[in-house]
């Protein structure tokens, strides 16, 4: 390899900082993304999708009907930003945390007795989930459900 004088690299940097810049095609996200609004415009004359798709496809644009709405939702998703958090459910205190019934083992199944409490503390009711025949509460006690006929 040649060896290159210091004045002939900078002439190579002039010459590649003065290429302008290389086109390259888009994608079908980045086209609709720029047509979006021009699409909503055609929608809005009453246009339908598979109608607008096929335009497009005679215009030299390669988009079915199916790839376009899938599109143009990924672009209403991204331009409506990050999702709001959900509101956090409220817990009521004086409800306990009861899971179903479902695998225990008998070994799993602690007696049926609650455990003695004092007279004068509030015990917070126990829901029962529909269908349950019987819940394990958050501090590891069994509760079978209530028979309805003795109610």
């Amino acid at each position: 390899m040649s060896e290159i004088k210091p004045d002939e690299v900078q002439r190579l940097a002039n010459c590649l900082a003065e290429m302008p810049d290389a086109e390259s095609p888009l994608t079908k996200r980045k086209t609709v993304a720029l047509l979006a609004s021009s699409i909503q415009q055609a929608r809005d004359k009453g246009y339908t999708l598979k109608q607008i798709a096929r335009q497009l496809q005679n215009n030299g644009f390669d988009i079915g009907y199916t790839a376009l709405r899938n599109e143009l939702s990924r672009h209403k998703k991204a331009r409506s930003g990050p999702k709001k958090p959900r509101a956090a459910v409220k817990k009521d205190p004086r409800t306990r945390v009861v899971t179903p019934l479902s695998g225990a083992t008998p070994r799993d199944v602690a007696p049926a007795k609650a455990s003695p409490r004092a007279a004068d503390s509030a015990v917070p009711p126990v829901v029962f989930p529909p269908g349950a025949a019987c819940v394990f509460t958050s501090d590891g006690y069994f509760i079978p459900a209530p028979d309805p006929e003795v109610l």
